[in-house]
């Protein structure tokens, strides 16, 4: 064989090995798609035998009037309409003012609570107090016009250890009712100082809380806080 056949022998050759060496692999491709999907913390504050509820759904709730010493079905809890477990809190407003009660003879002179929260199961039987199933959290009475009591969801009435709300499920009724202090007051009391023809409100504010990837060791009161955005 001539020089120059060996040559473009060994040239043909070469290429053949590399397009050999090129294509001399097992191969192989898998994919995972992993989907995940948020929870959703949705929790609602109902009060069934609230007289101010609105006759139809989405109407305006209604003022109730309300006398000296009268008591009114007010009965809030707390339902978990979320995809997860929550701790659930209420955070009670009753507005405070300076007035004088019946057998007193002149108007206090530091502001007091208008409205005592009660538990019972009728509005004769019924005692000032928090029904089983919450713990006070805290209670801040430095604001001029109002009281704030934060009451967590639990299930051991001697501990602050909070308890999980399941998807679907309800609290107890904090409360249910409220009755309005024994005010004694004619029309002579001077307008700075009198609580005639007035609006005032018990506020009501539930809050809820995913309950797993809280930080460890994180007392009641500080898990309210996170859920109330503080």
């Amino acid at each position: 064989m001539s020089r120059k056949k060996l040559i473009i022998t060994a040239i043909i050759l070469a290429l053949v090995l590399a397009i050999g060496g090129i294509l001399a692999y097992f191969t192989d491709v898998e994919e995972k798609e992993n989907t995940f999907k948020t929870g959703k913390v949705d929790i609602e504050v109902i009060e069934e035998n609230w007289p101010g509820n609105p006759d139809t759904p989405g109407g305006t709730p209604k003022t109730v009037d309300i006398v000296p010493g009268q008591t009114v079905a007010k009965d809030p809890l707390v339902k978990n309409n979320g995809e997860g477990t929550v701790y659930a809190f209420v955070e009670i407003e009753v507005p405070k003012a300076k007035y004088k009660l019946v057998g007193e003879n002149e108007i206090s002179n530091t502001a007091r609570p208008l409205f005592k929260l009660l538990k019972g199961a009728s509005a004769a039987a019924a005692v000032e107090g928090i029904n089983d199933g919450w713990t006070l959290l805290s209670t801040d009475d430095t604001a001029a016009d109002k009281i704030v009591y934060v009451y967590g969801y639990k299930t051991a009435s001697e501990t602050k250890v909070l308890t999980g709300l399941a998807k679907n499920t309800s609290t107890p009724k904090a409360f249910n009712y409220v009755k309005f202090a024994d005010v004694d007051e004619d029309s002579n009391t001077p307008a700075a100082d009198s609580i005639q023809n007035k609006e005032y409100t018990v506020k009501v504010n539930g809050y809820g809380i995913q309950t797993d990837g809280l930080p460890e060791g994180a007392t009641a009161l500080e898990i309210f806080a996170l859920a109330k955005g503080n």
